[in-house]
């Protein structure tokens, strides 16, 4: 009589030649013949003006504030909530430059509710005239839950999402508008 440990034993010899025949019959795929797919994405811009086309830029959030930087027929900018300061002109230039020029972090395949990602009653919005007379209205919503960019819609199209860094700089302009430091205001400021 052959013992139960024999049967057992017998057992995983058939496994073990089912396995292997199993094998022989249907080799895996090397590693060589496993290639990543990667597609490659373009940077696209949200928005599709030039900088010299931007005439003002009004930031203004949730409780009504608001800063507009406009461009002068001469070129220069200014601040319009603050006549007879001098605008800080280069820092203006620099930021339209950036925020016409972000790229698409993130194109939303299924766009979630608007309330859910801060476009339904948004923080701020950002209102771009252009000198072809067109109008763009921005709604700033809530930061991304990896905190690399903001959820923006512009005028009605799909919401995107854009990088929190040039986002932030713009969203700024209401607390600290672009101005040159005058003497007066550097001498009433506390020594560090």
């Amino acid at each position: 009589m052959i013992r139960r440990s024999t049967w057992i034993v017998l057992i995983i010899l058939a496994g073990v030649l089912a396995i292997a025949l199993y094998m022989r019959q249907f080799p895996a795929s090397s590693d060589q013949d496993v290639q990543p797919t990667v597609t490659p994405q373009e940077a696209k811009p949200f928005l599709t003006i030039a900088p010299e086309e931007v005439v003002s830029l009004q930031v203004i959030d949730a409780a009504g504030e608001s800063t507009t930087l406009e461009r002068e027929t001469t070129g220069n900018w200014l601040v319009a909530e603050m006549a007879g300061n001098q605008a800080d002109v280069a820092r203006i230039e620099g930021l339209v430059n950036q925020f016409v020029s972000a790229d698409i972090l993130a194109e939303l395949q299924t766009a979630p509710e608007l309330s859910a990602i801060g476009l339904e009653v948004p923080a701020y919005t950002i209102v771009i005239n252009t000198s072809t007379g067109e109008e763009y209205d921005i709604k700033v919503g809530s930061e991304t839950v990896t905190s690399s960019g903001y959820y923006l819609q512009v005028n009605q199209d799909d919401p995107v999402v854009v990088s929190n860094f040039v986002i932030e700089q713009v969203l700024d302009v209401i607390e600290n508008p672009p101005l040159v430091a005058t003497p007066a205001a550097l001498e009433t400021q506390p020594a560090p």
